[in-house]
């Protein structure tokens, strides 16, 4: 009982509201600590209750998660993530599988993560970033496929967008857009349709 409160301690969740979307996450930052305590807490699959976006290769250094679809994940995060895992438990039904885009608004190469998969460099996949996350959950299970259904946040969703200070800096800030999800993964389909075209498939 006293390593899980301490792990409790250590790694708070929390949630905030970013463009009128829900965002829950937990994040932990154990670059300063030692070697034994970074292994410590993120031991395979400690609390993990969704996505986790780790700052380094191989499930080290600082990570992140989320718990939910995101158009556009923090520029902390979009240039960082090195590995990723995934939760989830092999056995039980209704799984939930994730979608990491290399561009916003669920564009672009991506990755897909099923339940308890893990991906431990990123880079070997040639992904420039890591922008948004869709994730999709198990609606049915037929003899040779799975059908899923995929949770896009609800719009307006946010972008970058450059803005050129006094001092000549370039900076992101969040701009709302709309429209369509032409181009985007259809809503709901078969997981072999979504495997077959990510670029872990390959």
């Amino acid at each position: 009982f006293i390593l899980p409160l301490f792990v409790t301690l250590l790694l708070p969740g929390f949630t905030w509201t970013l463009g009128g979307n829900i965002v829950t996450t937990e994040s932990n930052s154990s670059s300063s600590e030692s070697n034994s305590s970074s292994k410590l807490l993120i031991s395979e699959y400690t609390q993990l209750k969704c996505l986790r976006l780790y700052s380094g290769p191989n499930r080290v250094g600082d990570w992140f998660d989320i718990c939910d679809s995101n158009e556009l994940l923090s520029s902390m995060y979009v240039w960082r993530t090195r590995s990723l895992c995934a939760a989830g438990n092999a056995l039980s039904h209704m799984q939930t599988y994730w979608l990491i885009y290399e561009r916003p608004h669920f564009r672009g190469p991506y990755l897909l993560l099923g339940p308890t998969r893990c991906i431990n460099d990123v880079n070997q996949y040639k992904l420039l970033a890591t922008t948004s996350v869709l994730m999709c959950t198990e609606t049915t299970r037929h003899h040779l496929d799975v059908s899923v259904i995929c949770h896009y946040p609800p719009r307006p969703w946010r972008e970058f967008f450059p803005i050129y200070s006094n001092q000549g800096i370039d900076t992101v800030q969040y701009k709302s857009v709309t429209g369509d999800q032409n181009g985007l993964v259809n809503p709901s389909g078969s997981l072999t349709d979504l495997l077959r075209n990510s670029v872990n498939n390959k």
